[in-house]
């Protein structure tokens, strides 16, 4: 069978393959594809037990094959969708989070990766809490972000985004660094309708605008005290 043209295994899936076979062993959910006449690829698994004579002299194989092309074209359209999501996701200059229901960090782009590794107490590693598989809600606080003039907090925000209280959240907040003053734009949005998949978390960094208002605020200032 490894004589006929195939498309996988590649050379040393075949050499496992046949060990298997000359050493009597059963073998299960070996994948074989193979072109079919108008250019389509097939996708095969076949499961196989030696067969023995009555003196005990191997004689063959016999087993079964289950076309599994259905399912793998549907992985491998998962496998490109989920590609091309991270694709745009990594081509965003903001850090992006998805979460989901439950505050579980499900996805994350380059720019988060980055940013959790830039601002970790430990060198080369993501702070704590921001990674895949961390809780995103246990890592925010309800006093961290609160707004000026407002009691809503971004703990709240998220559960008033889940119910759909609200739309989405746009938080400013401040995160000094013992080097330089920084701000950022936390936006929080539903992922599906009424949030039923989670929630989208991006941050951007709006420092240079609020050293900007700033500096136009001093400027204003000094114009006004002129005569």
């Amino acid at each position: 069978c490894w004589e006929v043209p195939h498309c996988s295994p590649d050379a040393a899936g075949w050499l496992a393959h046949r060990a298997l076979l000359e050493a009597r062993l059963p073998f299960r959910n070996f994948e074989i594809s193979r072109n079919g006449l108008h250019g389509e690829i097939h996708h095969v698994s076949v499961c196989g037990d030696p067969i023995f004579n009555a003196s005990g002299e191997f004689t063959g194989y016999q087993g079964v094959g289950r076309d599994i092309t259905e399912q793998t074209q549907a992985l491998e359209a998962l496998q490109a969708s989920d590609a091309f999501s991270v694709s745009i996701l990594d081509s965003v200059a903001a850090s992006v989070a998805v979460t989901d229901r439950a505050g579980m960090i499900l996805r994350v782009n380059q720019s988060w990766l980055n940013f959790a590794r830039d601002n970790s107490l430990e060198p080369g590693r993501p702070a704590a809490g921001t990674g895949v598989g961390s809780s995103y809600f246990s890592v925010c606080t309800d006093s961290s972000l609160a707004t000026c003039g407002s009691d809503l907090t971004l703990r709240c925000g998220l559960k008033q985004v889940l119910d759909g209280s609200l739309p989405g959240i746009a938080l400013e907040y401040p995160c000094h660094s013992p080097t330089r003053q920084r701000w950022f734009m936390l936006n929080v949005t539903p992922l599906g309708p009424q949030a039923q998949y989670g929630l989208v978390i991006s941050r951007t960094d709006i420092s240079h605008l609020k050293v900007t208002e700033e500096q136009l605020r001093i400027a204003a200032t000094a114009f006004e005290s002129q005569e």
